[in-house]
């Protein structure tokens, strides 16, 4: 039978459909407690009950199999007992969802009875709550009634109250003010020498209308409530109000300005009478202030104190003067000074401390004092003359300087600055005019010396510069900048006008000095000398602009500063601009004009010196024509090289070029000698040694015995002994030979005659364009019998 079913369950075995794992799972549990337990794979069997975590379902049905169960049966059986399962889990949960469902559905009918039995009394709480509020309510409405009518009764009354006060107030007032005005008329007619008593009692009595005013104001604008049906009565109290302001600033004005005049007036300031005034004077601004009339204070002050002591001294009669003479204007001008410096502007910073948020420079003073400008002093900004217009200008601005000076903080003097006045007071003088006309002076002194730039000098002239045009922009720098030219507003026009000017007239003088430079050709004569003295005079020019012409301009705007900003700032920002500037223009002059100069004449010197230097390619031809002889002087054309050097520095000398200046000229054209010397020669030696290897060629081809030469050209050396006279005979020497020993002494008679001038710095004879060419001349030296190591081939050293 075994036979017989072993096919089949192979067959089975290949065709056993797929089974999830909570299938197996199922089955475990299912048949764990009978004959299917599974061994695990420690070799145990699975306990009842439990679900194996190592269950394998082949193995089951394998060994479920072979203990003779088919497949068949064991997929019957594992269907019975799934059904039966899942119909037990079905019956489970059926059965236990309907007692849940039971459960809570008598929960909920309980529930349900409770808040039936609550609901009752809550409805019936709410009811009695609602009925409360609406009780509430209406009360509420009964007492803001009541309050509203109340309220409109008090301030009905209170209203009537205050009018009535108001009114008595108004009354009194009129009274007093009535009572006043006599003695408003007296103490502007009298005598204020005598009249001491006179002042105090119209100071009780204006204080005592002043109360009056002022509680009436409180009443209208402040204590008195606003009804809409009581509206005229309102208007009426507050034009009572206006009227009763007025009246008092009239009678403080009326005061004010009688007792100010005659204080400014008064020359002893300290006898009682004045003293008295004063104290009156600072209760009268006491009063503008319990008023908040400061804006009015000012306008009277303007109008009542400052345009009748201005027209005091300028009268217009004076006015028809004015228009005659420029100095009357300047007179009339120096008199409101006197009267607001000694005066006016003490009387202002006593009651300084009055005007909190305003500044009376620019509310006071300078508003008047431009009115009286504007109408009397009608010719003031004529700009036909510039030394009329510098006078009056000066003249007119130390007004405004004053009022600066009066300034007590940055903002004030801000607030002065920026006003409307201030604006149109700058805007009326045409400082632009000014400034064509005072650098016109200047153009037209440059001008007749248009044609005579470059013409220095006559010999023994004893004036600073070489040449007049420098005296000529020298003078006119400083007179821009002088007290009788010099305006703050135009200081940076000047400046830059001035900057411009000179730089065009040293700009053509560097034209036409390069002109005559390049004319000159080999000579120098003319055109190094001439460019000499114009860098000498350059020197002085930037010397005069960094010194003399800098503590000028210092200096003078200094002076012409306010008072005020000396204190707070300084040299101020504008002096230092203006120093920046002039900076600006040395350095100019330096980089653009007195270098580019001194490169040309060193083109001039370099040119005679490289024509000079052309000679040393002449050494072989005159050295082949003097056989059996050697060297023993520098070459003829030594002279040719240094004297130009020997003018250049001898020219500089005498047109006074800075010491500073000078050595680094001097050092860059040695240098450039130098570096063309060693050019030069190193070439020749070359040329030289390629021609002897030639005609060594030649020789050979043409006779081969010819007794073998060195590779240079040279004879051969090494049997004379070291330390003998000269290592080469004058027989035995070659051309290339004596072109050594002849160019090392032109180098050390160079050397020696430039250490003579004096002047060549130190560092040059330690620099390497020297020792190059030392180095390439020096088998010169070792062929004179200098004790040194032979010095290398030339094609060695060359190459």
């Amino acid at each position: 039978m075994a036979d017989v079913e072993q096919p089949e369950l192979q067959t089975d075995v290949v065709t056993v459909p797929t089974i999830s794992g909570d299938e197996l799972r199922l089955i475990q549990m299912c048949f764990s407690e009978h004959e299917f337990g599974v061994l695990t794979e420690a070799g145990e069997e699975a306990l009842a009950g439990a679900i194996s975590t190592s269950f394998d379902p082949l193995s089951f049905v394998r060994e479920k199999n072979e203990s003779g169960v088919s497949l068949a049966t064991l997929r019957g059986d594992l269907d019975f007992f799934a059904s039966h399962i899942n119909s037990k889990i079905t019956n489970r949960i059926q059965t236990e969802m309907q007692d849940a469902l039971s459960s809570v559905s008598t929960r909920l009918i309980a529930v349900q009875d409770e808040l039936q039995l609550m609901e009752q009394p809550l409805t019936s709480s709410i009811r009695k709550v609602d009925a409360a509020h609406k009780k509430i309510d209406d009360k509420l409405k009964s007492v803001s009634l009541k309050v509203q009518h109340a309220s409109e009764e008090e301030l009905e009354v209170l209203f009537d109250k205050q009018l009535l006060q108001g009114t008595l107030y108004y009354d009194q007032f009129c009274t007093c003010a009535l009572e006043f005005r006599p003695f408003v008329e007296e103490v502007t007619t009298a005598d204020m020498d005598g009249s001491i008593t006179l002042i105090l009692s119209a100071l009780e009595k204006v204080e005592a209308i002043l109360t009056l005013a002022v509680q009436l104001r409180q009443i209208a604008e402040v204590t008195l409530p606003k009804l809409g049906h009581r509206e005229k009565h309102y208007n009426e109290l507050r034009a009572w109000s206006k009227a009763a302001t007025e009246a008092v600033l009239y009678s403080l004005d009326t005061l004010f300005s009688a007792i100010a005049v005659w204080y400014i007036q008064r020359r002893d300031k300290k006898d009682p009478v004045a003293t008295k005034s004063l104290d009156a004077l600072i209760q009268l601004r006491e009063m503008y202030s319990l008023l908040d009339c400061n804006t009015e204070f000012c306008v009277m002050f303007r109008e009542k104190v400052l345009r009748q002591l201005f027209d005091k001294i300028v009268s217009w009669k004076d006015v028809t003067q004015i228009k005659q003479s420029t100095e009357n204007s300047i007179a009339l001008l120096r008199k409101v000074e006197y009267l607001l410096s000694t005066d006016v502007i003490p009387l202002l910073k006593v009651l300084r401390r009055f005007f909190p948020d305003q500044s009376p420079a620019s509310q006071i003073l300078w508003p008047a004092v431009f009115e009286m400008l504007t109408k009397k002093f009608i010719t003031l900004y004529d700009y036909a003359m510039a030394d009329t217009f510098h006078q009056k200008y000066v003249a007119a601005y130390r007004l405004l300087a004053l009022c600066e000076n009066c300034c007590d903080t940055l903002e004030e003097l801000v607030q002065l600055r920026t006003s409307a006045d201030v604006g149109l007071w700058n805007h009326k003088w045409n400082t632009d005019a000014y400034v064509a006309l005072r650098v016109g002076e200047l153009e037209g002194a440059l001008s007749a010396l248009q044609n005579t730039q470059l013409t220095p000098n006559e010999p023994g002239n004893t004036a600073k510069y070489n040449f007049p045009i420098f005296d000529v922009l020298e003078s006119g720098l400083l007179r821009l900048f002088s007290q009788e030219v010099y305006l703050q507003a135009c200081a940076m026009r000047f400046i830059k006008t001035g900057i411009a000017l000179v730089s065009r007239v040293v700009r053509e003088m560097c034209h036409r000095l390069e002109e005559v430079l390049k004319a000159d050709g080999q000579n120098s004569d003319n055109g190094v000398p001439l460019g000499l003295q114009f860098v000498g005079d350059l020197q002085k020019f930037v010397t005069f602009l960094q010194t003399d012409f800098s503590r000028q301009v210092h200096m003078v705007v200094g002076e012409s500063t306010t008072a005020f900003l000396r204190v707070h700032n300084g040299n101020g920002e504008e002096t230092s601009v203006l120093i920046h500037l002039i900076s600006w223009l040395s350095e100019t002059f330096q980089k653009d004009f007195m270098d580019h100069t001194l490169q040309m004449i060193l083109a001039g010197v370099r040119r005679n010196t490289d024509a000079a230097l052309q000679h040393i390619k002449t050494i072989r031809s005159t050295l082949s024509g003097k056989k059996n002889t050697l060297p023993t002087q520098p070459s003829w054309f030594l002279n040719s090289v240094v004297a130009p050097i020997r003018v250049f520095v001898t020219n500089c000398q005498a047109s006074a070029v800075d010491p500073a200046v000078l050595s680094p000229l001097v050092y860059k054209l040695v240098e450039g000698v130098l570096e063309h010397f060693f050019s030069v020669a190193k070439e020749t030696l070359l040329t030289a040694k390629l021609t002897e290897a030639r005609w060594e060629k030649l020789r050979k081809q043409k006779d081969p015995s010819t007794t073998d030469m060195t590779a240079d050209g040279v004879s051969p050396t090494t049997a004379i002994a070291p330390g003998t006279l000269q290592r080469v005979q004058a027989e035995a020497a070659t051309d290339i030979d004596k072109m050594f020993i002849q160019l090392y002494l032109d180098v050390r008679e160079l050397t020696r005659q430039l250490r003579e001038l004096g002047v060549v710095p130190d560092s040059l004879f330690g620099s390497s364009c020297l020792l190059e060419l030392q180095s390439l001349v020096r088998r010169g030296e070792w062929l004179l019998g200098a004790d040194i190591p032979e010095p290398p081939e030339l094609v060695a050293e060359a190459v």
